[in-house]
């Protein structure tokens, strides 16, 4: 019990979708739910129901601050769903009101992350904000309409996609970005995201009160080379998705419910878009919490769901590998580093993937 906790209280802050803890690919053959979930005890995969009851009674007591969900799945099995309801237009009264960084230019609309009518449920449905963990998604997409022949190669040149005369700041660290440097932000552009997201110099926060934002990001300045210093960019992501739709013909919310969503058995969900219209790829999209516990399932099993490979493993779990030891060579071990949109956690005995969406640094809307 005292892993789980220590695992919640490290990373589990306001609020969470779904604390989830996949921790055996096995499946074993059981009748399934009607979204193709199937159900055991925590008893028969070797869990202690003591031990989830009493992280289910903390988060409950508001140990762990505003926990919305919390779920387990062992060996391909969900063995423990609890939620939490929170007064959020309550609690949120006086911030959805104040001017800031974190309402933008868009009070009563989806960029204000106080608005509890957007934030942290689409709309009070069960549709929970994603957050950063849209970028993991994107990311998967990619790697499915790579192995379909229906991507470009990594080290494809980004402003290969774009008409370099109506791009600012182009030099030669510009033109040698790559798709690949997108995915592992280790784009070069001159972004810092390390800020609080309620700092007017937040590059998020200054990027938001543009109307294009793709226009905005690719507009910056390099500040590195890219391929060599991994920085944290969620504009990097709005590119990649801008560029995919540019690349397969598809916006990437339409390939997400063909080649994702459909074979996952995710029929409800939401999609923001941004104030220029494309979707929101970097933290846009809304599902519930059984839905990402199968997106994790998905990494956990290979890019595998029941019968079918939705993602084909060869060549991306190697490409990831890759990225992410690019991604940690300016980093200490214990640092966290991002490979191909998805967060590791260094350790010498195991590697742990990690998706998690934040609003700000002590507010983390979703996590896995």
């Amino acid at each position: 019990m005292g892993k789980i906790a220590a695992a919640i209280a490290k990373g589990a802050f306001w609020p969470i979708c779904a604390a989830l803890f996949a921790l055996s690919s096995e499946t074993l053959a059981e009748t399934a739910t009607p979204d193709n979930w199937q159900l055991a005890q925590p008893a028969t995969v070797s869990l202690s129901d003591e031990a989830l009851e009493a992280v289910h009674q903390d988060i409950e007591s508001g140990r762990y601050g505003y926990i919305d969900a919390f779920l387990v799945a062992r060996q391909g099995k969900l063995v423990f769903e609890q939620y939490y309801e929170h007064d959020y237009p309550s609690i949120y009264r006086q911030e959805a009101a104040t001017p800031g960084a974190l309402v933008v230019n868009d009070p009563s609309g989806p960029y204000n992350y106080f608005n509890p009518w957007w934030h942290p449920y689409y709309r009070n449905t069960a549709l929970h904000s994603m957050q950063s963990v849209t970028k993991s998604v994107v990311s998967a997409l990619v790697g499915i309409a790579l192995s379909r022949g229906e991507f470009p190669d990594l080290d494809t040149p980004v402003l290969q996609f774009f008409d370099e005369t109506v791009v600012e700041n182009v030099d030669g660290r510009k033109r040698d970005m790559t798709l690949r440097d997108l995915l592992t932000m280790s784009d070069g552009l001159l972004w810092d995201e390390s800020l609080p997201y309620n700092d007017p110099d937040n590059s998020f926060a200054i990027m938001a009160k543009a109307h294009n934002w793709v226009q905005y990001t690719l507009d910056l300045p390099m500040g590195n080379e890219p391929g060599n210093v991994f920085n944290y960019n969620s504009g990097a992501t709005l590119i990649l998705g801008h560029i995919f739709r540019l690349a397969t013909g598809t916006d990437i919310e339409e390939y997400a419910v063909e080649h994702l969503f459909t074979p996952l058995g995710i029929d409800d969900y939401y999609w923001d878009r941004t104030p220029y219209g494309l979707t929101d790829t970097q933290e846009g999209l809304y599902i519930s919490a059984r839905s990402l516990a199968k997106i994790a399932q998905l990494f956990l099993q290979k890019g595998r769901w029941q019968d079918e490979q939705v993602i084909r493993p060869h060549g991306w779990r190697n490409q990831l590998r890759h990225s992410t030891r690019l991604a940690s060579r300016m980093m200490r071990p214990t640092d966290i580093c991002g490979g191909l949109n998805l967060i590791h956690l260094g350790e010498k005995q195991s590697e742990h993937t990690l998706a998690k969406g934040l609003a700000d640094k002590d507010r983390s809307f979703c996590q896995i």
